[in-house]
């Protein structure tokens, strides 16, 4: 009888024998542009003069865009302040 610490026959592993026809241990290369070495990078780092004026045309149309809301807000804030000043001379 085996001992409790010992596995069954049957569940210990053998060694591969060379006359076995499994071939999952057989190396598959992978196909053509799959794979291959190691990129350097997402690419160049310098900027050009075209990107830079890009860059600056964008965040000044940011800016004028801020602006505008700026004042539109300050212009219907000053017609409300004036409309509660109307109203409360009325009653006064």
């Amino acid at each position: 009888m085996d001992s409790p610490l010992t596995p069954p026959a049957a569940s210990r592993p053998t060694a591969p024998s060379e006359s076995s026809d499994d071939d999952s241990h057989d190396v598959v290369a992978a196909p053509v542009g799959v794979g291959g070495p190691p990129s350097s990078g997402p690419g160049p780092t310098s900027a050009t003069l075209g990107q830079y004026i890009g860059a600056a045309v964008g965040v000044g149309g940011i800016l004028a865009v801020a602006a505008g809301t700026a004042g539109l807000t300050l212009r219907s804030a000053r017609a409300g302040r004036a409309r509660i000043n109307a109203a409360r001379a009325e009653f006064i």
